[in-house]
């Protein structure tokens, strides 16, 4: 399986007033995507690599903006766990009820060099306190939308370049320090994944796999443990 990244360095920033070792012992809530953040510009490819359980009563209609977050999140957050040191996370309820305005922080990327300015809300440390999560540092996914597409790769094994097929799952992150009230990194990441005549599970699932990568190192969580 092959694999193309439409990321660079300006999609993403790390600020270097943090490395790993000074965060030791914080706690990381991780909000991830809910349902009214989602778009998915395929469906169809959607519904066949995660199909809909079979007919039953009480079984709610498919819906494709559900079926991604679910299935992003769940493949977020296992495999995000698995590869930051240092922190302690804690995955806070798809199921809360969506902040206040008040009960946010919000927080402006600029636009830089192609990529657009972007607007994160990050429910606060009060917010997460009334529901019963305490943490130093959150992990905020937005916008996250997935679409299929073609490029051109340079392939001079043939003369030319060949025409691939894409699957991308893109979305938005920040992780947001509330003591400091700013940024320790953010950005998009939005990776591209090359398919064959349809994507499969495998296809979305390495979509996810890239997203991960990209977030995780974009962030000073890793290096803590020997041997990694």
């Amino acid at each position: 399986m092959l694999f193309f990244t439409a990321c660079s360095l300006n999609d993403r920033q790390l600020s270097k007033e943090y490395a790993g070792p000074s965060l030791q012992g914080k706690t990381l809530a991780m909000i991830l995507v809910d349902t009214a953040q989602v778009d998915v510009e395929n469906p169809r490819e959607l519904s066949a690599a995660f199909p809909p359980p079979p007919d039953g009563a009480g079984r709610p209609p498919f819906s494709p903006k559900a079926v991604l977050a679910r299935e992003f999140n769940d493949y977020f957050y296992r495999e995000m766990v698995r590869g930051m040191d240092y922190v302690t996370p804690i995955r806070v309820a798809d199921t809360l009820p969506p902040p206040a305005d008040s009960e946010t922080v919000s927080y402006t990327r600029k636009a830089a060099l192609g990529v657009p300015a972007f607007t994160y809300a990050i429910p606060s440390r009060a917010y997460l306190r009334a529901h019963g999560v305490e943490a130093d540092l959150a992990l905020v996914v937005s916008r996250l939308q997935s679409s299929l597409g073609k490029i051109d790769v340079t392939a001079p094994e043939v003369g030319g370049a060949v025409r691939e097929k894409y699957l991308r799952v893109e979305g938005w992150f920040i992780v947001w320090d509330y003591a400091g009230n700013r940024p320790v990194s953010n950005g998009r990441f939005r990776p591209n994944q090359v398919y064959g005549y349809d994507p499969k599970t495998k296809d979305w699932q390495l979509a996810f796999d890239q997203d991960v990568k990209l977030v995780l190192e974009t962030t000073p969580f890793r290096g803590g443990k020997k041997g990694k």
